[in-house]
């Protein structure tokens, strides 16, 4: 049996790294392909380019449609993984063979502000996923939409995030804790930086700050020179361990997108034993209860500010609550080898299925 799957999607991207392992985790052999601006030297599938954050990439990718047939055709895979419904998953549709069986994993972003942005939009959606054997959707939220726009899709949805290699976490476990206040997500308007750091310009004296991220785009840029006193708190892009490391040793999590799946961060922070503070998004209140196992609130740099107050008075022992709570959370429902095992499942099913029609 072919066992070979052809990942789509962005070379560069800890997400990425992380569908490249689980499907060796589950006996598949993966390549991967997609377009970065770094050297791959180890990869010759990776095609050289530049993707911006801020968008404006569909000439990018379009023109290299041909080298990625080929390296379709080279690899011969049985399974098209593609990430990025509008970019990677797009190509993928297009270049799908009748034997092939493709896989879209959705990003939030995808479906909760993309399919949202035109007409077109959404009919280049709705034919990415038609063409889909398997949608995974990483939220209820996001399924929802999903089934409110295009609701012959129901069979072919799996609902939920990937989830995190616990094990591997366990390193990166603290139970000192130094780091006061961190924050990780990516350095882009939907993060709300500006709404963080006027918040955490209060806490200076008086806490350790980690932001941590891409400080060197033009966003990221003009976000410091409004809060220069805390271009000292600042990490650059950091390896993944490095990154778990500093979660690991802080005391607080705080994330406020406009929109978001259910995000990774976040449950990595969770695992770790980072108490979270998050925006009211209902992929958010899918895993975290006001009050019980963090903190949801409005985008407000006054509401973030009381909040992390909140945290802050907590006794030792409801802080120990809070988090054995979320660890258990994450074991029950959230493990990377539970997902991945569900989706071989899946796979097995659509096979036999097209096997006996």
């Amino acid at each position: 049996m072919n066992q070979k799957v052809l990942v789509m999607a962005s070379p560069d991207s800890i997400h990425t790294q992380k569908w490249v392992e689980g499907w060796k985790r589950i006996g598949y052999t993966p390549f991967l392909t997609g377009i970065s601006d770094k050297p791959h030297p180890d990869n010759n599938l990776i095609l050289p380019g530049t993707i911006h954050s801020t968008g404006g990439n569909a000439f990018t990718y379009l023109k290299n449609i041909f080298r990625f047939k080929r390296i379709l055709q080279r690899t011969d895979p049985a399974i098209i993984n593609a990430h990025y419904l509008s970019s990677y998953g797009l190509i993928a549709a297009i270049l799908k063979r009748k034997k092939d069986l493709l896989i879209h994993f959705l990003m939030g972003s995808d479906v909760m502000l993309s399919m949202d942005k035109s007409i077109l939009h959404k009919a280049l959606s709705h034919y990415s996923l038609s063409k889909a054997d398997i949608i995974v959707s990483v939220s209820e939220a996001m399924t929802a939409k999903l089934l409110h726009y295009f609701p012959s899709l129901e069979n072919k949805i799996i609902t939920g995030q990937y989830g995190i290699d616990t094990e591997f976490l366990d390193t990166f476990i603290h139970q000192k804790k130094d780091i006061d206040l961190i924050s990780n997500r990516s350095w882009s308007e939907n993060s709300n930086y500006p709404v963080i750091m006027e918040a955490f310009e209060n806490f200076q004296e008086s806490s350790s700050i980690a932001l941590v991220g891409n400080n060197s785009s033009e966003y990221a840029c003009s976000l410091l020179q409004n809060h220069p006193t805390l271009q000292k708190n600042v990490y650059p892009m950091l390896p993944y361990k490095e990154n778990m490391e500093l979660v690991g040793r802080s005391k607080i999590f705080v994330s406020l997108t406009s929109s978001d799946g259910t995000p990774l961060s976040l449950l990595e922070a969770l695992y770790l034993g980072a108490i979270p503070i998050v925006s009211d998004l209902k992929t958010n209140t899918e895993v975290i209860q006001n009050g019980k196992n963090g903190y949801v609130i409005p985008i407000d740099h006054q509401a973030l500010t009381e909040t992390i107050h909140t945290v802050q008075q907590l006794s030792e022992e409801e802080l120990s609550e809070i988090r054995k709570f979320n660890r258990n959370l994450i074991l029950e429902k959230y493990n990377f080898r539970i997902f991945f095992l569900r989706l071989s499942q899946r796979i097995q099913t659509v096979l036999q299925v097209d096997k006996n029609t």
